[in-house]
């Protein structure tokens, strides 16, 4: 993944996230009135999926296959992908983009260091802590607790906690924060300023987090009333009773943290919803959330791959060689290439014989155009110092990338069945061909990174009276009248 794809995955995520968090937070108010306020806090879920999905691959959409004549090292067109413009624009020279790269990773060096200094200071300002006898923690403060703190969770309560709180408030006090424990509030407040701090640039998230913490806090709220409801006077009053602390630290759930007390109160009026309705809400969640992270992966726009495309990495294929598109000797072919690509190629004696074809109707890699030209001889192409040699060819082989459905090929003088075979064996399918249908014809390949795709267009381009079936489990021939009587390619895939 260089610098491009970085920035455009970057852009794709902020894009997704914002959208995502604003539509939470429009629907987070009707959503409280009608499911209760867990169920808005759990729709926070779909911001960090829908920027999951943002980040997975777009779909591809295949155009049609060329004439099999273009085959060999062939190059994908440059404006056919992203990722090939992303090539091209480093390989320009614009480095641009690394520096933005660096802005990025020194904002969010900085983001984790203010949030790092920022809780040290505020867990050193609780003072030594003692432990009860009920297991909690006590502090020599009382600013900003009651509060779970770290991610052990330690629930930490105030110097004036007993003379503050009745016995019945401090009940409801310490079961707010025990869910705050059982839900893991800190781990997801940690989950959603790291994905702040990666996306620092955008104020959206920082607004989103806020309105997270506040759908946290009701949550809690509404656990604790749900299941004391004849409590509801006194944990008001326990609220206001609750003093008031500068910010919300990362790893802390602060109980009288910076949420608006307003917000708290008001919902402490409402009507707490049934069981049923609760567990509709929560579905209803679901299935939203599931929609909106598939609506957000499918609108990636498509990434359009030629059947006919094979993708070479720059480095690998030199400058791009403009050919002339009428019919050329093999020979002729890669000499030219080399030429316009300022390379040497030795022992160009070799390639005598190489068919005769139309060799490109548009402009490839020199060195493309003149592994494919030796391919047709039984030959390699190597670096040589400034210019390239001609070797043999190495042993057959076919091997398959699974996770970038690509094939690293090389044939010589093997027939289509034997060819096909291969590829079923690499590709864990088996192969099957229909009776009386030739596969005898000789084929010699040479690709590398070459898509599955590519590789069976261009051979079943090459079956006459054939077509070539490609599933999931097998890899079929089948007879197709409709292909006879075209005239057989001289030589075929050479």
């Amino acid at each position: 993944m260089d610098a491009a794809d970085v920035l455009r995955l970057l852009v794709a995520t902020s894009v997704a996230g914002s959208v995502s968090a604003l539509l939470v937070a429009a629907c987070a108010r009707p959503l409280r009135r009608w499911a209760g306020a867990g169920c808005a806090y759990r729709a926070w879920w779909a911001v960090p999926l829908a920027m999951c999905a943002a980040s997975l691959p777009a779909r591809e959409v295949t155009v049609a296959a060329a004439p099999a004549e273009a085959v060999g090292m062939l190059s994908a067109n440059a404006g056919q992908t992203t990722d090939a413009l992303a090539t091209q624009m480093l390989s320009s020279g614009l480095d641009w983009q690394v520096a933005l790269l660096s802005i990025w990773g020194l904002g969010i060096a900085v983001v984790l260091i203010a949030q790092v200094v920022g809780h040290r200071r505020f867990a050193a300002g609780l003072g030594r802590l003692r432990r009860r006898r009920d297991g909690l923690f006590g502090a020599e403060t009382s600013e900003g607790l009651p509060a779970v703190v770290g991610l052990r969770a330690r629930i930490v309560l105030p110097a004036d906690f007993e003379t503050r709180y009745s016995p019945d408030e401090q009940a409801l006090v310490l079961a707010h924060e025990r869910v705050h424990v059982r839900r893991r509030d800190v781990w997801w407040n940690l989950l959603a300023t790291l994905l702040c701090a990666a996306h620092w640039f955008n104020p959206v998230g920082w607004w989103a987090l806020r309105r997270l913490r506040l759908d946290q806090e009701l949550a809690c709220d509404a656990a604790v009333l749900a299941a004391r409801p004849d409590s509801r006077r006194r944990y008001a009053e326990a609220l206001l009773k609750s003093g008031t602390c500068l910010q919300s630290r990362t790893l802390a759930c602060q109980w009288p943290a910076t949420h608006p007390l307003k917000e708290r109160i008001e919902m402490l009026g409402q009507i707490i919803p049934g069981r049923r309705r609760r567990a509709a809400g929560t579905a209803v969640v679901m299935v939203v959330g599931s929609m909106l992270t598939v609506g957000v992966w499918a609108a990636q726009p498509p990434r359009t791959v030629a059947a006919d495309a094979v993708h070479v990495e720059t480095k690998n294929v030199g400058p791009m060689a403009p050919i002339d598109p009428a019919p050329l000797s093999g020979r002729a072919a890669a000499e030219r290439a080399a030429a316009a690509a300022g390379l040497r190629l030795r022992d160009a004696d070799a390639l005598d014989g190489a068919p005769t074809r139309p060799w490109l109707e548009r402009e490839t890699p020199a060195r493309a155009i003149i592994m494919a030209v030796a391919a047709s001889r039984g030959l390699d192409v190597v670096p040589d110092g400034d210019g390239l040699r001609l070797v043999a060819q190495g042993p057959t082989r076919v091997e398959y990338d699974a996770g970038s459905r690509t094939l690293e090929l090389q044939l010589k003088d093997v027939s289509v069945g034997e060819a096909l075979r291969r590829i079923a064996d690499a590709t864990g399918r088996r192969f099957e061909a229909a009776n009386g249908v030739s596969l005898t014809q000789p084929v010699s390949m040479r690709m590398q990174s070459v898509p599955l795709a590519t590789v069976e267009a261009l051979i079943d381009g090459e079956l006459d009276g054939a077509r070539l079936e490609s599933e999931a489990a097998a890899l079929r021939v089948v007879a197709a009248p409709e292909k006879r009587g075209r005239a057989p390619r001289k030589p075929p895939l050479r």
